[in-house]
C-alpha cells in the first residue's frame, strides 16, 4: 500500500492507493473520498486539454 500525504481533493487528508477487481483507485483515510483511477480515457483527454489551456493562459499573463 502506498500513501499520498495530504493528497485528498476534498479534505486535504492522506490518500491510499489501492487496487481491486475493477482496477486502481485512490481513497482518503480521513474522510472516505474515493476516486477510480483505472485508466479512464476520457479523463486523460480532459487532463490534456486543461494542461494546454493552463499553459496558454500563463503565456498570455506573461505577455501582458
Amino acid at each position: 500500500m502506498m500513501l499520498r500525504l495530504k493528497g485528498c481533493e476534498r479534505c486535504g487528508g492522506d490518500v491510499s492507493m489501492g487496487q481491486d477487481w475493477h482496477g486502481d483507485y485512490l481513497q482518503c483515510i480521513q474522510c472516505g473520498w474515493y476516486k477510480d483511477t483505472s485508466g479512464d480515457p476520457l479523463q486523460g483527454m480532459v487532463d490534456s486539454a486543461m494542461a494546454t489551456l493552463r499553459s496558454q493562459m500563463m503565456a498570455q499573463r506573461k505577455a501582458s
